[in-house]
């Protein structure tokens, strides 16, 4: 097993081929995946022990439950 803040891809080498986008939340940054209902959450980059386990920010939860920021990122 690997504990890292650097995403598994990069350490692997692998190519990440679904658009990803990284969205501003009240309780950090949110990276989501595009899925045939909508946008939803793949992981949380928050600094609050807390947030994780806040159920809106679990992977695979859809993103209208969450509470968007003021920036929006887009990565390709």
């Amino acid at each position: 097993m690997f504990y890292s803040i650097v995403p598994t891809e990069a350490i692997l080498g692998l190519q990440d081929m679904e658009k990803r986008e990284i969205i501003e939340t009240q309780a950090g940054f949110v990276e989501a995946v595009q899925t045939p209902d909508g946008p939803a959450v793949s992981r949380l980059i928050s600094t609050d022990p807390k947030s994780y386990l806040d159920p809106r920010y679990a992977p695979g939860s859809p993103l209208d439950g969450v509470p968007i920021g003021v920036g929006r990122k887009e990565r390709v």
